[in-house]
């Protein structure tokens, strides 16, 4: 039987497990073992939603809802019906995705997506809005996110004088350091994997401090490709001082699949 593109490799998915499952599946396809370590968790953020969504006055004066990932639209949305406000109500709003996993989130709940962004994060979703003429100065924007959120999203709708009200729907943290247990049994047998996928700079860093001195030694080495699922998580790792091996095309579960395949093809001339 040939080999598949992966046979023999290990690759760690730095995702929970339930979000970790398709890539898992897809990589597995490809021939890879893989090993889910889990790096961040999330944890409903709702006291100010209960307040905001409550408030009708918001609800009706606001024109766009943008979603910067699939996370936010989750907990934004359950956070919405413990108040009282169907998933179906947020129909009559224009809806903004950054990137298709957004926007798949957003249609498993029944909710068409108005504007979805490309590669590039939130800033790409900014000059999506804008630059389409979907947002104006005075329009405003309801942003659910994570008290951690990166703000270039909201940055760049600000500054073309678009009335962005922040909504803090879910805090995120580090997972407990001993999940990262079978990967540093790994490290301990000099069995460095290779390649680790990460999907956010807040899980690039969680990694780092849950795997401490052997994790950041691991991702130093030739060894182990970096992964990323795009242009803000590669710079993330960049700024760390570290070496993006390949960057997902698209921020979906075949773009990283993909990119996890050229980041471990041979060299040209290799033999």
């Amino acid at each position: 039987m040939a080999a598949t593109p992966l046979s023999g490799r290990t690759v760690v998915v730095t995702r929970s497990e339930e979000r970790a499952s398709e890539l898992k599946e897809c990589l597995e396809a490809l021939g890879a073992t893989v090993l889910v370590l889990p790096v961040i968790r999330h944890h409903p953020a709702w006291s100010e939603l209960h307040v905001t969504i409550a408030c009708r006055e918001q609800f009706e004066r606001c024109g766009w809802v943008a979603f910067t990932s699939p996370v936010a639209v989750e907990h934004f949305l359950e956070a919405s019906v413990a108040c009282g406000v169907e998933p179906s109500a947020w129909a009559r709003h224009n809806l903004a995705a950054v990137g298709p996993g957004t926007a798949r989130a957003l249609r498993e709940r029944g909710l068409e997506p108005d504007v979805v962004s490309g590669p590039g994060g939130g800033e790409a979703l900014a000059r999506a809005l804008l630059d389409g003429g979907h947002v104006r100065p005075g329009d405003r924007v309801l942003l659910p996110l994570s008290r951690i959120a990166r703000p270039e999203l909201r940055e760049a709708l600000e500054e073309a004088g678009v009335d962005v009200q922040k909504l803090y729907v879910y805090d995120t943290a580090s997972e407990d350091p001993a999940r990262a247990r079978l990967f540093l049994d790994l490290l301990e047998a000099d069995r460095v994997p290779s390649a680790v996928v990460f999907s956010s700079p807040s899980g690039l860093r969680a990694f780092i401090a849950m795997t401490a001195g052997p994790g950041r030694r691991a991702l130093e080495d030739p060894r182990l490709r970096i992964v990323t699922i795009g242009q803000t998580t590669s710079a993330a790792v960049r700024e760390a001082g570290l070496e993006v091996a390949a960057e997902a095309a698209a921020p979906t579960t075949e773009g990283l699949a993909e990119a996890v395949v050229r980041a471990l093809a041979p060299a040209p001339g290799a033999s």
